[in-house]
Formats: C-alpha cells, sequence, structure tokens
C-alpha cells in the first residue's frame, strides 16, 4: 500500500507547518473525546443495570434543568475570564471529579446508590455537550471557515480515535469487575488533554483573540438572546437542531430499551464498547475520506439534511421490523452520523450566526437545545410512550424527523445571507444601486445604440448611469444585445458592468436563467488572457511594455472575478459584490472565509470550479498549471501574444502591447491613427523620440512607473488606464516649494531623477527615485502635513489627488480599499 494515499498532508492539502498544528489540535480532540467517551460509557452502563431504561425519561427531563445551570454559568466565566481560563478550570473539574468517582464508586462496590447512578449519568451528559462546545469554541478562534472545511474532519479523526480507544479499553475490561476504574481514566486523560492545552498555547496564536481578554463588553446571555431571535437563520438552526436531537432522544430510548435487556452493568459495558468501538471506526472513516467531500460535492448547507433523512430511515426500520440490527443502525445513526457528520457540519453552519454574538448564540443553541429537546422528548415518553408500542413509538420519531428536515430546508434557503450578512458587518456595504427614470420621447432602434452606449460610456458614475437609463428605455429590443455584450470581449468590462444592470432591469428571469453560462464563458476568456501572459513571460522582455502587460496579466483575473460577481449579485445569487471583493483582498481573515464561502455558495460548482485559481489566490505559474491541466489555455509564441494583446478591448492593455512591439523592431502593422487614444498617444511620443524631436515619456512608461511604486498597489490595471491620460511628468527648478505644511495637498509626486526635500518641523527628509510624497493624498487627506521643496535635478510623475478621488469613485471597489487603509493609518 502506498502511504502517501492516507498521508493526511497530501490528503487534505496541508501547507508547511500546518501538519504539526492540526495533528496537535486532533491530539487535543483525541485526548479529551478518550476520555468523554469513557465516561459515558460507564454512566449509561451504571444507570441502564441499577436503574433501568424505563427511568430514562427521568434523565431526559433532568438534563435541560442541569443545563440551565451551566449555560449561564459557562456565558458569564467565558465573558469574565476569557476561553483559555474557563478551559483551565474544566479540565481541572474533569480530573478532581472523575477521580471522586472513582473513590464514592469503589466504595460502595457492586450496589451503588440510585442517586449516585443518576449523577454518573447526568454528570456525562453534560460534558457530552459541555466539551464538544468547549473544544470547538476554542478551535475556531484557530482556523477560519476555509481551514475549517479543510481541517475540522481531521480532528474529528482524532477524536473518533479517541473514541476507539475507548471502546477497545471497555471491551477488555473483566467480568464483574465494575466500571469505576473508567472514571479513574477518564481523570488521567483529562490531565493529559490539559498538558496538551497548555503546550498549543505555548506553540499557537489564536486568529482572532479580542474576545480573550477576560473583559466583558455585552449583556451576555441577554444580548445573545435578542440577536438570535432577530435572526431567522439563527432560530432555523436551533428549531432544526432541537427536533433532529428530539428525533435522536426517542431513537436513543427505542436503542437502549432493546440493547438492556437481561444484561448486567459489565455485560452492558462490553457491548457498549463494541458499538463504541465500532462507530468510531466508521466516524474516522467518514471524517478522513467522506466528510469533506460530502461538503465539497453538495455544500454545507445540503449536507445539513442528512441527519433527519438518517433518523427517518431508522424509525421506519424500528416501524418495521424492530430488533437488534435496527437498534445497532439507530446507534450509529445517533452517535455515530451525528457526530461524524451533523456535528461537523453544523460547526460550518454556526459561520452563519450573526457575527457580534456567535459564541454566546453557539453556546445557547449548542446547550440548550440538546437538553430541551430531551426534555420535551422525556415528558412525551414519560406520560405518552407508556401507552404506546415500539412501532406507534417510531411513527412519532419519523414524524419529527421531516419536521426536522422542513426546518432545515429553511435554513438551507438563508445559509448564504446569513454568511453575507456576517461580512457586511465587518465591511461597509459601499454598494450603490442607482435610481433610474424614463427618458421621455426614446424611440431609437436597438441594434443602433446599445452597441454605440457601450462603446462610448463616459467613465464618470453619472455617464455609466445615464447610459444604463438609456439602454433601459430602449426597451425589450436591447435584451439579445445586452446578453451578448455581457460575456463579449469587445466590451470593457465597464461596458459589461452596464450591459448586466441593464439585462437584470429589463429582463431579470432571463439573467437569472443564463448568468452562470455567461459568467463561465467570461471566466474562460480569462485563462485565454493567461495563455497570453505565459507567452509573454517565456519571451523574458524586459521593457515598459511587457512590465505593464504583467501587471495587466496579473489584475485580469480579479477583474473576471468581479464582473461575474456583479452579475450574481444582479440575478441575486450573492449580496452586494462590492464587499465580497474587498473581503477577499483582506488576507488571511475570517472576513475572507466568510467571502470564499458566500462565493461558493452562490456561483455552483462549475462556475467555482473555473474561479478556483483567483478565489485561492494561486501564483501565475499555478494558475498557468490549473489552466493547462483542464485544457483552457492557448499556446502561442511571444510574438502572436503581443499581437492579440494589440487589439485587445483595454486601452492600457494594448498600447502596452503596441510599446512592446514598437521595442522588438516589430512596426509595421502598427497605426500612428489608431482610434484608441492612449494608443495613439502612445504610438506619437515613441515617433517623435526615434526622430529625436522628444524626449517625453509614453502613457505606457507612466503607468510602468506607478506600477513599480507600492504606494499604488491598490489600484487595478483597469484604474492605472483611468488615471493614465491625466498623467504627466514635470522638472522643478531647484528650491521650489510644490507644497506648503498646511497647505491643500493638491498633488501626489512620484520621484522619477534627482531629490525631493520633505520638511516637518525640525525634521528633514531627502526622496529618490521610486519615492512618493504627499502619498496621503490618495487617501483623500486635504492639507499637507509637511513642506515639499524641489532638490537638485528633480523630476516627478505628477497625479492630481482630484484625480484620484474621481478614479475612486468611478470604481467603488477602490474607493473601500483606500477607505480601509485610511481608517488603519
Amino acid at each position: 500500500m502506498n502511504l502517501a494515499l492516507v498521508n493526511p498532508a497530501r490528503l487534505f492539502s496541508l501547507a508547511p507547518g500546518e501538519s504539526v498544528k492540526v495533528m496537535h489540535f486532533a491530539g487535543l480532540g483525541f485526548l479529551m473525546q478518550a476520555g468523554l467517551a469513557l465516561g459515558i460509557n460507564a454512566g449509561d452502563s451504571l444507570f441502564l443495570a441499577r436503574v433501568g431504561s424505563d427511568a430514562l425519561p427521568n434523565i431526559y427531563i433532568l438534563t435541560p434543568i442541569m443545563m440551565l445551570i451551566y449555560i449561564p454559568a459557562f456565558s458569564a466565566l467565558l465573558g469574565r475570564f476569557g476561553i483559555d481560563r474557563v478551559f483551565n478550570g474544566i479540565m481541572a473539574a474533569l480530573v478532581s471529579c472523575g477521580i471522586g468517582f472513582w473513590l464514592v464508586l469503589s466504595y460502595y462496590g457492586a450496589a451503588p446508590p440510585i442517586l449516585l447512578c443518576y449523577a454518573a449519568k447526568l454528570y456525562a451528559g453534560l460534558w457530552y455537550v459541555g466539551l464538544y462546545t468547549l473544544f470547538w469554541t476554542y478551535v475556531d478562534d484557530f482556523f477560519d471557515l476555509i481551514d475549517a472545511k479543510r481541517f475540522f474532519a481531521l480532528f474529528d479523526a482524532g477524536s473518533a480515535t479517541g473514541a476507539i480507544l475507548a471502546g477497545t479499553i471497555c471491551t477488555q475490561l473483566p467480568e464483574n469487575s465494575g466500571v469505576q476504574k473508567l472514571y479513574l481514566l477518564w481523570a488521567v486523560f483529562a490531565a493529559a488533554a490539559w498538558l496538551m492545552l497548555g503546550f498549543i498555547r505555548r506553540r499557537w496564536s489564536k486568529f482572532v483573540v479580542a474576545e480573550d481578554d477576560g473583559a466583558s463588553t455585552s449583556n451576555g446571555v441577554t444580548d445573545a438572546v435578542s440577536s438570535m431571535w432577530r435572526s431567522r437563520y439563527a432560530m432555523a438552526i436551533a428549531i432544526g437542531l432541537f427536533l433532529v436531537l428530539a428525533s435522536g432522544t426517542l431513537c436513543d430510548y427505542q436503542t437502549m430499551a432493546i440493547f438492556s435487556a437481561g444484561l448486567n452493568e459489565t455485560q452492558l459495558s462490553a457491548l457498549f464498547g463494541r458499538l463504541t468501538l465500532g462507530v468510531n471506526a466508521m466516524n474516522m472513516v467518514i471524517g478522513l475520506f467522506l466528510f469533506n467531500r460530502l461538503v465539497s460535492r453538495f455544500g454545507v448547507r445540503n449536507v445539513a439534511l442528512i441527519q433527519a433523512v438518517a433518523f427517518g430511515l431508522v424509525f421506519v426500520w424500528l416501524i418495521g421490523q424492530p430488533g437488534m440490527a435496527a437498534a445497532t443502525a439507530g446507534f450509529f445513526a445517533f452517535r455515530g452520523l451525528m457526530v461524524s457528520i451533523d456535528f461537523n457540519n453544523l460547526n460550518l453552519l454556526f459561520a452563519g450566526l450573526p457575527a457580534d454574538r456567535r459564541v454566546e448564540i453557539r453556546t445557547i443553541i449548542e446547550g440548550m437545545c440538546e437538553p430541551s429537546a430531551s426534555a420535551a422528548a422525556g415528558v412525551f415518553l414519560l406520560f405518552v410512550a407508556p401507552h404506546l408500542g415500539m412501532s406507534q413509538l417510531a411513527c412519532f420519531g419519523l414524524a419529527v424527523s421531516v419536521l426536522a428536515l422542513a426546518v432545515f430546508l429553511l435554513a438551507r434557503r438563508d445559509y448564504v445571507g446569513a454568511i453575507a450578512a456576517n461580512l457586511r458587518s465587518i465591511w461597509f456595504d459601499m454598494a450603490r444601486r442607482p435610481s433610474w427614470q424614463p427618458v421621455d420621447d426614446m424611440r431609437i432602434e436597438a441594434d443602433i445604440v446599445v452597441p454605440i452606449l457601450l462603446s462610448t460610456i463616459d467613465p464618470t458614475p453619472a455617464g455609466r448611469r445615464q447610459a444604463e437609463r438609456i439602454i433601459v428605455e430602449v426597451g425589450a429590443g436591447a435584451i439579445p444585445h445586452l446578453v451578448e455584450a455581457a460575456a463579449s470581449q469587445q466590451y470593457s468590462v465597464r461596458a459589461r458592468s452596464i450591459a448586466l444592470r441593464a439585462l437584470g432591469k429589463l429582463d431579470l428571469p432571463r439573467l437569472q436563467k443564463t448568468v452562470g453560462s455567461l459568467m463561465q464563458e467570461s471566466a474562460l476568456r480569462a485563462y485565454e488572457m493567461l495563455g497570453r501572459a505565459g507567452a509573454i513571460e517565456d519571451g523574458h522582455a524586459e521593457d515598459a511594455g511587457s512590465f505593464v502587460l504583467d501587471r495587466v496579466y496579473h489584475d485580469y483575473p480579479r477583474l473576471v472575478l468581479e464582473v461575474v460577481l456583479e452579475a450574481l449579485t444582479i440575478a441575486g445569487r450573492l449580496p452586494p459584490y462590492e464587499t465580497i471583493v474587498v473581503a477577499l483582498g483582506s488576507g488571511r481573515s475570517k472576513e475572507r472565509a466568510f467571502a470564499l464561502e458566500t462565493i461558493e455558495q452562490g456561483a455552483g460548482r462549475k462556475l467555482h470550479r473555473l474561479l478556483a485559481p483567483w478565489l485561492g489566490g494561486y501564483s501565475l505559474t499555478a494558475q498557468l498549471a490549473h489552466g493547462r491541466r483542464y485544457g483552457r489555455i492557448p499556446e502561442m509564441t511571444p510574438a502572436e501574444a503581443l499581437q492579440a494583446a494589440a487589439r485587445s478591448a483595454f486601452p492600457l492593455e494594448a498600447a502596452a502591447a503596441v510599446q512592446a512591439l514598437w521595442t522588438a523592431g516589430t512596426r509595421a502593422d502598427l497605426n500612428e491613427n489608431d482610434p484608441r487614444p492612449l494608443v495613439q498617444q502612445t504610438l506619437r511620443v515613441l515617433i517623435r523620440r526615434d526622430a529625436g524631436t522628444s524626449d517625453e515619456a509614453t502613457p505606457v512608461e507612466n503607468v510602468a512607473a506607478l506600477v513599480a511604486c507600492p504606494a499604488f498597489d491598490p489600484f487595478d490595471f483597469t484604474q492605472l488606464e483611468w488615471l493614465a491620460p491625466t498623467l504627466k511628468t514635470e522638472q522643478p527648478a531647484g528650491g521650489a516649494v510644490l507644497a506648503e505644511v498646511g497647505a491643500a495637498l493638491e498633488r501626489i509626486y512620484l520621484v522619477l531623477a534627482g531629490t525631493l526635500i520633505v520638511r516637518a518641523g525640525s525634521a528633514e527628509t531627502v526622496l529618490t527615485k521610486g519615492a512618493v510624497a504627499g502619498e496621503a493624498g490618495l487617501l483623500g487627506v486635504h492639507r499637507s502635513d509637511a513642506t515639499l521643496i524641489a532638490g537638485s535635478g528633480l523630476r516627478v510623475l505628477v497625479v492630481e489627488r482630484h484625480r484620484v478621488m474621481a478614479c475612486a469613485e468611478a470604481f467603488p471597489v477602490l474607493g473601500l480599499e483606500l477607505l480601509r487603509r485610511r481608517v488603519a493609518r
């Protein structure tokens, strides 16, 4: 057997350094679950043997009373001391109580009091809920949602392995030796987990630490309940989980009644040990090999439906043929599928809970839904079930399962919106929906007006709104042209955006029906651009034109992504796309994880696969490899790539290709009277320079200077293209004052040669080539915080501040990024 096939680092795409971190958390889950499984086995065996399955409804009713004490206490302690200290306290309690139960049970021997058996069962039930919530809440601080979808199955596999060990221990328990030793072992495993916890804290940093400082800034449970009540998604999750757990309680009652017939506590412990071993072996296989594939193939919201369906099938079996086989299936559904699939998937569903109260709401849902469901089922079993047969009881369980399925279908519908709401809570929602009014007396042929308008758009927001308004006024005749333009490379990205918005107003159902295929065409064209990028990179040219083309092809996939997300927004499949785009660029963060999950759910599997290299931030080499693997990258020579680029609908790409061709000596097909102003200006400067009549820079060279400057990193190539016609170079005389401290900051200066002096109070700084003076103007700052003085031999590229602000208005994504940078200053 090839061990690489089961290597977790390969199986789960672990990056260097991630394996050790993931294995430590899996080890923590292993130790905690091993001890918990021993305690549950001991509690179940004691209770069923000494009290009997008929008394289980009392446990189901008493459990929520116990949780009503635990949940407020846990939330209050969490707010006051932080999760690290709470975790320490719980581990200390597990060690001391485990030793205590061992001593007391050893004292009573073979005849422990009934109250002690109740206490043992309730104690194990408390931590069955409490430790799960504690562990996954803690893990959530170290891993974001995308990591969760990759790694949580590994954590679950670690927990399953611990339970397998516990099951093996229980099967080897000598006949009539008692189960009290299991509590001592639980204390040992808890102590080991405590040591592992300390090691994790020393080795790894939290992803989110704001809530762990011990400061309480809210009203705790009250605020959490209020926030939960206002979220339909949170309520659907809570009610759905309640119903699933009620089904599970009914299933558990029937299976325990079947298992406990005629067995003593040691025999029951051995039986439960075998069942625990088997069910957790299944859990480990599901965790390692199936869970991620299920989530990737069907999505988080669809996997949420599995548990209700599984319980429904078990109840159908119990209705038709109750017995050991059906009971075993129920045990595997309740303690197998629910743990390895449903609870794991629930961790991902919790990402949609209101972000400001997620920990508290999660604690309430997990801490109260199970005991409340148990209590409701317990009351039913105590007062109604005695009058029913096993088949009739299973019918009630089937009805509850069907109802749970219906509620989770509602949660499935709200999942994307809930994720998006969390994203909006972190980023300002800058989406603009321009209002429009019909243009009177406009009766123009669609096949004339639509192409003209889309080809000659005024780049200002008002101009774009005007173009959209006129197209909408043209009416239904414009629809075929808009469908074609939305995916056509003939038009600019801005024109395609207008076409999509107009189509959404004229025929939203058609857009909703065709948006997937239209955007797949757009994504495939991005791979054509990648083919050009790869060919030009193979040419190893170092001229300004090739340098700018490299930036164009670096940015283009992101531009395609924006068009796709905008289209999905207009079609109603995503929230405002500007927010998502900014979150995607926020680095490794919770916001980015929310954005990726939202896109995955809204785009559909095929389109999402096409977008994968850009969503994943692949390098150009990795993007090319991905495209070639699926046959999407056209093969071409560097010269062919430049010729194709020179025909581009993007003026900057065309101008850069023209300059690269000119530098390479390929000039035969270049036309000085090219209708595109940026191309025309570039050619005229190049011609004059060759004739020795000018030494000015081309627009492409000006843009290349901005591309090389880190201060302009927020600008993609379309925004640089927008600025290009306004850029100019100047050579101020030495000693000239470019800006006074406290005066209006109207210009940003990029030093191309010589020196520029920045004087702030008594401090003086000399800037040289590549440095920027007045950089705050890029962020909208109106006043200069220093005096700028021209030094010797100074040559600067001048960027007008009001042009930058107009560009940010024309491109909301740029505006959001500049706003974020200004806030972060």
